[in-house]
């Protein structure tokens, strides 16, 4: 999770977990701790909140793009948010999740999860 408020991160690990998914979790802020992230661990998601003061959507997504990872990116937005910024972030992630409704979240991920272990399974 690229996430600076705790109690937002404790929410939507709540709201995975309950949906009967074992989460391994790591929260960064900035680029730096995004980048040791993505160097000492496979990540099967990243959740992205849009308004973090040290670490812009569009940082990130160019750091997630320079490691060389192709782990799915979801933005998670406010209804109020910069419409030029989700506008581009849009463009290459994968999912863009209005903050003040998990509910879309959940199909996403599953349907992440699904083609994950679709792209991780040896080929016949």
């Amino acid at each position: 999770m690229i996430e600076d408020v705790d109690s937002e991160a404790q929410q939507i690990l709540l709201e995975l977990q309950s949906s009967g998914y074992d989460v391994d979790y790591h929260c960064v802020g900035t680029r730096a701790a995004m980048e040791a992230a993505l160097l000492h661990n496979v990540w099967d998601i990243i959740l992205c909140d849009d308004n973090l003061p040290l670490l812009s959507p569009i940082e990130a997504l160019a750091t997630l793009q320079k490691s060389g990872h192709t782990i799915p990116f979801f933005l998670r937005a406010g209804i109020s948010g910069d419409d030029t910024m989700v506008t581009i972030v849009h463009a290459v992630a994968r999912d863009f999740i209005i903050k003040e409704s998990l509910m879309p979240l959940l199909p996403a991920v599953a349907q992440e999860v699904r083609n994950l272990q679709t792209r991780r399974s040896p080929s016949l």
